[in-house]
Parts: C-alpha cells; sequence; structure tokens
C-alpha cells in the first residue's frame, strides 16, 4: 500500500491536480446553492457551517502544501572572491 504521506506529495507536487481537487470539494460548501425558504435563523446557521466547512478546506490544503517536493538551488559562486 502507497504511504499516505507520498501520495500528499503527488498531489502538493501538481497543481493543477491540487487545484481541481479544492474545487470538487469547495463546491460542496457553497453558499449559492442554499434555499432561501429557510427561515432567517436556519439559514445563517447553513451560511456559517459552510463558511466553516470552506476554511477547513482551505486549512487543510495549506497543510497539504508542506507535502510539496522541493528543488534543489543550484550552488552560486560567491563573485566576491
Amino acid at each position: 500500500m502507497t504511504d499516505k504521506k507520498e501520495i500528499l506529495k503527488v498531489l502538493a507536487d501538481n497543481p493543477a491536480l491540487t487545484e481541481a481537487v479544492k474545487e470538487v470539494i469547495a463546491g460542496y460548501f457553497s453558499v449559492d446553492n442554499l434555499e432561501s425558504g429557510e427561515s432567517d435563523i436556519t439559514l445563517g446557521q447553513m451560511v456559517r457551517a459552510r463558511l466553516v466547512g470552506l476554511k477547513a478546506v482551505n486549512d487543510a490544503f495549506r497543510e497539504i502544501e508542506q507535502y510539496k517536493s522541493t528543488k534543489p538551488t543550484p550552488k552560486k559562486d560567491n563573485p566576491a572572491y
């Protein structure tokens, strides 16, 4: 079985894949498709819940970014020498 860190590394190293997955998940937290027939209290609770969920999705993807591979920086000659 593939290690979880390796899977997250693949996701983090592919910006197009990361953005596509993030868009699909974030779509479930959209406030655009809420029913306006609800009471103000219920509607407010639903909006708040979706915004909290969207923040959690963004936090999770920030955490996934930590698995991104770092490219080695080439050594540069010091011009002072």
